[in-house]
C-alpha cells in the first residue's frame, strides 16, 4: 500500500495495479501535490497513538497535571496583568 501523509490519496493491491504502476502513481501524486508518500509494506494507514491529555500538558508545559488552570495568565500580554490590593 502507498498512501499520502497529507491527504486521503492511496493506492493498494486491490486496485489491480502492479507494484511498478503503484509506484508510478505515487510519484505522480508527489510531483503534482508535493505531498509525502509512505511506501511501506503495511496493509493500512497507521493509526496515531492515543495520548493522555494530562501527560501531554505536563510534558509540554512542565507543570503538574493537577494544576488549576483557572489561575493561569496564559494568553495575556506581558504588562497587562492586573494587580490586586494596590490601593488604586
Amino acid at each position: 500500500m502507498k498512501f499520502c501523509h497529507t491527504c486521503d490519496w492511496f493506492v493498494d493491491e486491490t486496485d489491480g495495479a502492479t507494484e511498478q504502476e503503484r509506484s508510478r502513481l505515487a510519484l505522480e501524486h508527489f510531483v503534482e501535490t508535493g505531498h509525502s508518500i509512505d511506501s511501506s509494506g503495511s496493509v493500512g494507514r497507521p493509526t496515531p497513538p492515543s495520548i493522555c491529555e494530562e501527560l501531554l500538558i505536563r510534558d509540554l508545559l512542565g507543570v503538574d497535571a493537577d494544576l488549576d488552570m483557572s489561575t493561569s495568565t496564559a494568553g495575556t500580554r506581558p504588562g497587562t496583568e492586573t494587580e490586586t490590593g494596590s490601593g488604586a
